[in-house]
């Protein structure tokens, strides 16, 4: 929910458009002008990045946003100052952005978690799919998996939104870990392992043995789901590098019995490859989380299609 600044917060000409992009720095933490126009932009109808990028100009002028760049020529990373932060109700998991978080060893990785979240809102665009947008898209969602304090692993980014269906409204989840091939392929096991953990994990009821069982944790943390959303590897690395975690992440698998009762592990890739080369590997990240466009694939920053599809009567261009 968005709140009407003061008037002399800033000398910028508010409108819902920028206090919008406000938002979506609350929600993402950071984010480049491209990124922005796919999160905002696509979804009001500005069909330019420069459109967002002047909005976000004008936002750092009147200093409700901050920005930095890796190097002279680079691209601006934009992110909410204190004064920012206090005309958008922000997730109350999600922290504030700084120059250090950003130009320290986790910003790349802020930015690939960024850029994911960015390319599926543009997706949903493309597609007329105008119940994904940045709120759809959560960052560092905290689950529990066990009743002492260190017990809870943080997801990169927890991936929810509503299709109408014919007969109901279908809600899509999945639990997204980004890696880019810099962790031992024993942490990403480790994760898997904890996310089996969390769930089976049912906490206890503090009344008597006669009440009903506790639900379980994740459906807490998941109302209304039939079971444990899946959880989605993708991988931001280069393509044999890639290839070659993902195997042994689905070796490690194959030798832990019972896993796959609980927790179902996808794996894909944030660059689509040449289907002729990668195998499975050439199956888009947008087909895993938008299920009904699976059948189609097309030409975008992230993927070279292999095949010609029917094109929506409605095009956004970026």
């Amino acid at each position: 929910m968005l709140t009407t600044p003061q008037q002399s917060a800033a000398s910028v000409v508010f409108n819902a458009t920028k206090l919008a992009f406000l938002e979506l720095l609350a929600y993402q933490r950071s984010s480049t002008a491209l990124q922005a126009h796919r999160f905002v932009g696509l979804a009001i109808g500005n069909t330019a990045t420069r459109t967002a990028r002047k909005h976000l100009t004008e936002l750092y002028e009147a200093e409700l946003v901050e920005r930095v760049r890796s190097s002279r020529f680079g691209e601006y990373r934009y992110y909410l100052t204190a004064k920012g932060a206090e005309l958008v109700e922000r997730p109350s998991n999600v922290p504030i952005a700084n120059r250090r978080t950003l130009e320290g060893s986790g910003g790349k990785h802020l930015n690939a978690v960024v850029e994911l979240g960015s390319f599926l809102a543009e997706e949903a665009s493309y597609w007329g799919n105008d119940r994904f947008s940045y709120t759809s898209y959560r960052q560092e969602v905290t689950l529990r998996y066990g009743p002492h304090r260190d017990d809870f692993l943080k997801v990169d980014a927890v991936i929810s939104y509503d299709e109408a269906g014919h007969r109901r409204t279908k809600t899509h989840t999945r639990l997204v870990e980004l890696d880019r091939g810099t962790e031992p392929i024993t942490t990403l096991y480790q994760k898997v392992e904890n996310y089996v953990r969390w769930a089976g994990y049912q906490p206890k009821r503090s009344t008597t043995n006669t009440a009903p069982l506790a639900p379980k944790q994740w459906q807490r943390d998941f109302p209304g789901l039939d079971q444990p959303p899946r959880v989605m590897f993708v991988f931001d690395c280069d393509p044999q590098t890639a290839k070659t975690r993902s195997q042994l992440l689905t070796e490690l698998l194959a030798k832990t019995s019972g896993w796959s009762n609980s927790v179902r592990v996808e794996a894909t890739m944030l660059k689509r490859l040449d289907p002729a080369t990668a195998g499975p590997f050439a199956a888009s990240t947008a087909a895993a989380i938008f299920p009904t466009h699976k059948s189609a694939t097309r030409n975008t920053t992230f993927f070279k299609s292999d095949r010609t599809t029917q094109r929506p009567a409605t095009r956004h261009s970026a």
